[in-house]
């Protein structure tokens, strides 16, 4: 299991993105912007995918955040409301249908 902040740490160490599909390779840039092979995958959706988690992956973690917010309020039964986490949630689920961030 990775948790929200090992995503980001992982996030924050590989290489930078947004990264793009090429058929079957995922390219991300280098310092000077001029695209590198990330990785070389046997079929293009395997590519789609890394590369969308890839450009994606701050708003999971952003989402796993939420989402464990919620979880813990419900076990809590706590007497706040949760429809502030609830609204966070649906921002960043949203957020998940934008186009990866630049």
């Amino acid at each position: 299991t990775v948790t929200a902040d090992e995503l980001r740490a992982l996030t924050a160490a590989a290489t930078p993105g947004p990264w793009l599909t090429e058929g079957k390779n995922a390219l991300a840039a280098d310092e000077q912007g001029l695209a590198i092979l990330a990785a070389m995958c046997p079929l293009e959706a395997d590519a789609a995918l890394i590369v969308w988690l890839r450009n994606h992956a701050d708003v999971l973690a952003d989402l796993i955040d939420a989402a464990s917010r919620v979880y813990a309020w419900c076990v809590e039964k706590d007497d706040g409301q949760p429809w502030n986490l609830i609204m966070q949630m649906g921002e960043t689920l949203a957020a998940l249908d934008q186009e990866a961030p630049t």
